[in-house]
This record gives structure tokens, sequence and C-alpha cells, in this order.
């Protein structure tokens, strides 16, 4: 564990490839409570990690293997993604989040798991008020709503799918 109780901003490595939940997470987990640093797969990670120290890894469950060591972590799911029966090895997954996810909920969850250090082995981490909560921006369902349908949109045009009229 890199440190308890810490006072300035939760350092937040990210691992992920989908350019949307990345634009979702900059919006849930917003400075000065929390310092994201994001990575598109675990060899990026484990080059920086010595320098960012990070409080939590938040990252995409397609990228697990290959996780060792002490710093908690979330898995990221999508939702066709198949969870696994309990939380894997190393015992520092904390817990699984499915995409999409409740954005305050997931600021508890880190903020929660960040701030209180090691929970256990699929322990479940109580959710603390916090002097220091940032309010969602009162646009900030719009804007999530606006990433997804824009990623949807690219999708479709990959692949050829028409325009529905509106």
């Amino acid at each position: 564990m890199w440190s308890t109780e810490r006072k300035g901003p939760l350092v937040v490595c990210i691992v992920e490839s989908s350019p949307a939940v990345c634009s979702i997470l900059r919006l849930s987990l917003r400075e000065p409570e929390f310092l994201l640093r994001f990575f598109s797969d675990i060899p990026a990670l484990h080059e920086s990690i010595s320098q960012e120290r990070p409080d939590v890894l938040l990252m995409n469950i397609s990228f697990r293997q290959g996780i060792t060591g002490s710093i908690p972590f979330i898995l990221l799911a999508g939702a066709f993604d198949v969870l696994p029966p309990s939380l894997p090895e190393p015992p520092t997954c904390r817990a699984f989040v499915r995409v999409p996810f409740d954005s305050g909920e997931l600021a508890r969850l880190v903020r929660s798991i960040g701030r209180e250090g090691n929970h256990g082995p699929g322990g479940t981490a109580e959710i603390k008020p916090s002097d220091n909560i940032i309010p969602a921006p009162p646009d900030l369902e719009r804007r999530v709503r606006r990433i997804v349908q824009e990623e949807l949109q690219k999708r479709d045009k990959e692949y050829g799918i028409p325009e529905e009229p509106e």
C-alpha cells in the first residue's frame, strides 16, 4: 500500500482502451479530488507505475492478467463481459463495476478504496462521507449521453450501418 489516509488528490491509474469509457471516467472522477493517469495497456502502465505511485487502479477486465503487487484495483466490465464467480487473484482486486456505471457510486467506491487502503480480499469498501466531495456538473447526464451517442455513431459508420431517421 502506498499510503493511508492520503491528504492530497487520489492518484488513479486507468487502463482502458475505449475512448468513450475514458471520457466518462474523466467526467466522473474530477480534479482536484482525483488525479487521473490513462494507459492503453498493461505494459504502458508498468513503464510508469513507479513514478505515478497510484492509490487505486481502474482497469478493463480484459487487462486483469499480469497485475501483481499491493495496489488495490477495480475491474471495469462491459455489458457482455462474463464476470468470474468471485474476485480474482491477486487479492488486491476490490470490486467489479459494470459499464455503463453510476458515476457517483464509482467515485464513492474509488474514494473509499483509495483513502481507506486495504479492505482485504473480496472485502466490501465502506463508503464514508467526505468533506471535499465535488458535486457533479448539472449537465453530466447530457454530456455522458452525447459521448455514448457519438461513440455509437462512429461504430455504425465503421460497420456501414445506415443512420436511422429522427
